[in-house]
């Protein structure tokens, strides 16, 4: 059956890591009506908890085009899982009589015979680390917090090439970072000092508090530009990121803290986004954005049978909250 859409991409999705944060990945399929009608269609998935896709249903008019966001949440990247994650985009015409009637109610009573399907595979590209960071996974503070607590981070660079470095945080005015950005020659080494600011503790705030060393290798001629100016005009494609969660630990002789009751701290709300943070200790903001909450969609058993490989995955509608 003649494809009723152009789609692009038109045969891979691909999603670059890391996968252990809320929004780590947004792709955009651009969908085109290419026929003298009305189209209408809606995206399905073999791993609807996995992804919110924004709008999963909707319908073109002649010669128009739609951009669909895909966004997977996050979780932990498992390579044999990946065969499992795939996409279908299901369209068929619609008269003026039909186009007027609900989306729901047009796909309910939809003829299989007219409906045409695109299948779309899910890739995952993870990548190589261009600096070794110690320590890798945690930053720990040890308190008492009522002066200037500091941590130590060690980037080396294990590539080649010259790499940058920039680091940014969810918690951007109670951190002071020296330096917030450098160059590494290859094989070399450097020292970041991260410095909490004084700060009444609170157990429950710490899920705020995580870094993130951005990096990417550098040519001759680029390392010769202002960094600044190196990471405006990054490529996303090259740059590599590193998170890392902050751990406090509190002396035992020191008194537990109040329990405190704002919801802003609270697990279930979205997690901030990073900001950069700066190497002095004026002029902070911290912004937070809302991100996705992780989506969870019915399952709805397919009668498709055009896979060869069991055992066969069955699509689900891709929801959009």
């Amino acid at each position: 059956m003649a494809a009723l859409l152009k789609m692009s991409p038109d045969a891979h999705l691909t999603f670059k890591g890391p996968f252990n944060d809320v929004v780590t990945s947004i792709l955009t399929i651009t969908l085109q009506n290419i026929t003298k009608e009305k189209v209408c269609f809606k995206v399905q998935t073999t791993a609807p908890r996995r992804y919110c896709v924004r709008p999963n249903i909707g319908m073109i008019d002649a010669g128009q085009t739609l951009e669909v966001s895909i966004m997977l949440q996050p979780f932990q990247y498992d390579h044999i899982e990946r065969k499992n994650h795939k996409f279908m985009v299901r369209s068929m015409t619609l008269s003026e009589e039909k186009a007027a009637l609900p989306l729901d109610e047009i796909w309910k009573n939809a003829d299989p015979d007219v409906v045409v399907d695109k299948k779309l595979l899910c890739q995952f590209k993870v990548p190589a680390p261009l600096l070794k960071i110690s320590p890798d996974a945690h930053l720990t503070f040890k308190g008492p917090f009522s002066d200037v607590v500091t941590s130590i981070l060690t980037l080396q660079n294990i590539t080649k090439d010259k790499v940058c470095f920039k680091v940014q945080t969810t918690a951007q005015s109670r951190y002071c970072v020296r330096p917030n950005s450098g160059m590494i020659d290859t094989g070399q080494t450097m020292r970041v000092s991260i410095m909490l600011h004084p700060f009444q503790y609170d157990p429950n705030e710490r899920i705020n508090h995580k870094f993130m060393v951005r990096s990417m290798t550098l040519s001759e001629e680029k390392a010769a530009l202002p960094l600044d100016e190196i990471w405006k005009n990054a490529d996303p494609d090259v740059v590599v990121d590193k998170k890392l969660l902050c751990q406090f630990e509190v002396p035992a002789d020191e008194p537990a803290p109040e329990p405190n009751n704002d919801t802003s701290l609270d697990p279930s709300f979205p997690p901030p986004s990073y900001n950069d943070v700066y190497n002095t200790y004026n002029g902070y903001e911290s912004i937070f954005y809302p991100s996705l909450a992780t989506v969870a969609g019915p399952t709805d058993s397919s009668r498709y049978s055009s896979y060869a490989m069991p055992p066969l995955p069955s699509y689900d509608d891709a929801v959009n909250s």
